[in-house]
């Protein structure tokens, strides 16, 4: 019943203007049959569907001009930036332009804090005037960008989010801290003020709220490493934490209703309905309206209506007609990678899990499927991940529904209320311990890496044996078609260890080069004062100059070095009586290999990656000096 008013809903947008002709013959096509077919509710629904489409993407077309390094006058309190105009205007009244803009305010890095602050707002008006009132604050717009539907994903976004443009100005420090920040903003920093001793709580604080800005890069690698993304990000499985606090919270007042009140008609259905549905409303407030939160939170109270009204719902329909409800409000989501990522998840979810029974095998082997999807569905986003990720899910995602969300929120209550943290302190001890033995696993368990498909074709293959493998489980043959799945993501890492294109080798103190069959060596000739390596990068790069430097390093004397010139030299030894200071005073970088030690080089379209043999990752996690400079000279050479 739905599928023609969703697709009434999606042709609208994905399908482009050339073919408009298309779209409305189609349509009109459809509505003459559902009339002939006397189908009237499918009828109303692709009708309103037509009209919210009508009514969101019809725009006047209006030209306006920007210039960067001007200076503007805006409001932060009427949400409205004026912009001068050259026609004459018989009453002072602006002239209020249909298009809305995201407006970004940023301060430069001054003394005491080096970092670039910035604070955006949605909405603001813009306002063509021939006069500039007294009341409005100067600012200068360092840039703008205007919003493409078919361009990079940040102007995509702003197309979605309704937004013709975005504008950046900017503005004094201090003006900055006194802009009006939300709700939100004010419950972060009084937490953060509160909470600001204890270690987990740059944890808790991504968990609860989806705010990770205390988290250092090494947190999300470990994070991202594991899988444990989603868990960390304000999204529907939080909503369903929420959800399931307030289905507790019914049943203990359930319990302790009078007899004579439960005469009355009162039903449990009609109790969780009326709590659940308002905490979810509280929790999507909380978390600034977050469309993961929106969507789930819609899906919920849907659910808990139909119970309440007798209607009889199956889960499909509960989610169809949630994607309609949010295509209705705003079709452009429809371009929105994460509404076809959750909804995939669910729809997954409810064809592989139909039977409600918890069961240990079942937990597992549907945690199995939740991962192996998000990987297919976000082939391309990510590198690598641990081999423990599946386990790790399976334990956390538990541990978390039952212990660190519910403490936490009370944790929160505690604070604002009694202003104590009696509460947390007690969390915090154990989160301490789980915190640790995550990062244990993230570095110590070995990394599975996914397969680069650059063709299409690959992924459909694999969306394909996704949705076999989901529908035909248990059947033998959906276990084949898993398998098939894995092997394909993870073939270099379980079979072939990918090969480099050059590798620089320590060989007992020679450093050795190998590319395809050939070989060099910085010994093989010995009046040489080193090797460069221009001619193996000629395809690559044309600006780096890199030399090996020869085995005995007495031949390396400044004036040498001054007519070489090199920009980066490669040494096999680490000696400290070569003088390090003299390469640093001619501004040359060195990366050592020592004995047994290697530096591979991938040749890629897209550049040269680099993996020196003593950093195990290629995110630099503990700063050493070789991996830190193996980490500058990929980013030279690209």
């Amino acid at each position: 019943m739905l599928l023609s008013s969703l697709s009434t809903l999606m042709g609208a947008i994905l399908v482009p203007s050339d073919y408009s002709w298309l779209y409305s013959t189609h349509i009109t096509f459809l509505c003459l049959y559902l009339i002939y077919t006397k189908r009237v509710l499918v009828l109303f629904l692709t009708v309103i569907s037509l009209l919210s489409v009508v009514v969101s993407e019809t725009e006047n077309e209006q030209s306006i001009s920007l210039s960067k390094n001007d200076t503007y006058f805006i409001s932060v309190e009427g949400k409205q930036v004026l912009l001068l105009s050259d026609k004459p205007s018989s009453t002072d009244s602006p002239e209020r332009l249909e298009k809305r803009a995201k407006v970004t305010f940023q301060a430069s890095p001054d003394e005491q804090s080096r970092d670039l602050k910035m604070i955006e707002f949605n909405d603001f008006e813009l306002l063509l005037v021939s006069r500039i009132p007294s009341h409005y604050k100067e600012a200068k717009l360092v840039r703008y960008a205007l919003a493409d539907k078919e361009g990079l994903w940040w102007l995509k976004n702003l197309y979605i989010e309704r937004q013709a443009l975005q504008l950046v100005f900017r503005v004094e420090r201090a003006w900055l801290e006194q802009l009006p920040k939300g709700v939100r903003h004010g419950v972060l920093n009084r937490l953060d003020e509160d909470f600001k001793l204890f270690e987990s709580w740059r944890f808790s604080k991504a968990l609860l709220l989806g705010s990770d800005d205390l988290w250092s890069q090494r947190d999300t690698w470990v994070v991202r490493t594991l899988g444990l993304a989603h868990l960390f990000v304000v999204s529907g499985l939080h909503t369903g934490f929420m959800a399931v606090i307030g289905f507790v919270f019914a049943r203990v007042i359930w319990w302790g209703f009078p007899s004579s009140f439960l005469l009355r008609g009162v039903t449990r259905w009609q109790l969780e309905c009326a709590l659940v549905v308002p905490l979810l409303m509280l929790y999507g407030f909380i978390t600034d309206w977050g469309e993961p939160v929106v969507r789930a939170s819609i899906m919920l109270s849907v659910y808990l209506i139909s119970r309440v009204l007798m209607i009889k719902l199956s889960a499909f329909q509960v989610i169809g007609f949630t994607l309609w409800l949010v295509l209705f409000v705003n079709p452009r989501s429809v371009l929105s990678p994460g509404l076809w990522l959750s909804f995939s998840m669910v729809y997954l979810l409810i064809g592989f899990y139909p039977i409600a029974q918890w069961q240990w095998r079942r937990m597992i082997s549907t945690q199995v499927m939740l991962s192996t999807a998000s990987m297919v569905l976000i082939l391309g986003w990510q590198d690598a991940i641990s081999i423990a990720s599946i386990i790790v899910n399976l334990l956390m995602i538990p541990f978390a529904a039952c212990l660190w969300f519910p403490l936490g929120m009370l944790a929160c209550l505690e604070a604002f209320i009694f202003q104590t943290q009696f509460v947390y302190a007690w969390l915090d001890w154990g989160l301490v311990h789980v915190i640790s033995l995550l990062e244990w696993v993230a570095f110590e368990c070995s990394l599975l890496t996914f397969d680069v498909m650059t063709s299409r074709l690959p992924k459909f293959i694999l969306l394909f044996l996704l949705l076999f493998w989901v529908f035909q489980t248990p059947l033998k043959r959906g276990g084949i078609a898993l398998c098939i799945i894995w092997v394909s993501l993870f073939s270099n890492s379980l079979f072939v260890e990918s090969k480099a294109d050059m590798v620089m080798r320590n060989d007992q103190g020679r450093l050795l080069i190998e590319k395809g069959e050939e070989q060099w060596s910085n010994d093989w000739f010995q009046p040489s004062t080193g090797l460069l390596l221009e001619s193996l990068f000629a395809q690559h790069d044309k600006k780096t100059s890199i030399m090996l430097a020869p085995d005995k390093l007495d031949r390396l004397s400044p004036l040498t070095l001054l007519k070489v010139n090199p920009d980066w030299l490669i040494l096999a030894k680490n000696d400290d009586h070569f003088n390090k200071a003299i390469l640093t005073a001619l501004s040359i970088d060195w990366l050592n290999i020592n004995q047994s030690e290697t530096l591979s080089f991938y040749f890629r379209d897209d550049g040269i990656r680099l993996k020196h043999s003593r950093c195990r990752y290629s995110f630099f996690l503990f700063k050493s000096d070789t991996c830190k400079r193996a980490e500058k000279l990929e980013s030279v050479l690209n």
